[in-house]
């Protein structure tokens, strides 16, 4: 009899982990799942580059030396600074202007490289224009990074 509720204890301890295991792994994709639908990772790369031609990805592209701290964007609403010359948002899947707010720090102009990080699809290529704005429309689950050099 000690041996029959021994084994049926093991058995009931064996059901509940595998359980939890189920649950736990049907939670995570659940949750992978849901943030794909969310939207798209838009994440800026921001330097200051004195470059004029050339390669500023080869250049400019250091985030020790030209990384740039506190630059100000806005993307869907949302205004954040860059940290170490990072910056990241997760909007809904649009077309989103991205807006920075530094060239009254005495830069000229901004040239923005935007690039799909899972199809390797280039959504911008050139200069800000002058108002220190792109545009770019974005897909769910895409990850998009933008390499931002700021040019004096």
């Amino acid at each position: 009899m000690n041996a029959l509720k021994s084994l049926s204890r093991t058995l009931f301890s064996i059901a509940m982990i595998a359980g939890l295991m189920l649950g736990l792994t049907g939670m995570t994709a659940s949750d992978a799942s849901a943030a794909s639908k969310r939207g798209a990772t838009i994440t800026l790369h921001v330097f200051e580059c004195g470059a004029k031609g050339g390669n500023l990805y080869k250049e400019c592209h250091n985030f020790k030396s030209n990384g740039l701290d506190d630059a100000e964007f806005r993307v869907a609403g949302v205004y954040r600074s860059t940290d170490g010359g990072y910056v990241s948002w997760r909007p809904g899947a649009a077309t989103r202007p991205i807006y920075g707010f530094n060239l009254d720090w005495g830069y000229y102009d901004s040239y923005v490289y935007c690039s799909n990080q899972v199809t390797g699809k280039v959504l911008y290529n050139g200069l800000s224009g002058g108002d220190d704005a792109v545009t770019i429309t974005t897909v769910v689950g895409q990850e998009v990074v933008c390499d931002w050099y700021y040019l004096y």
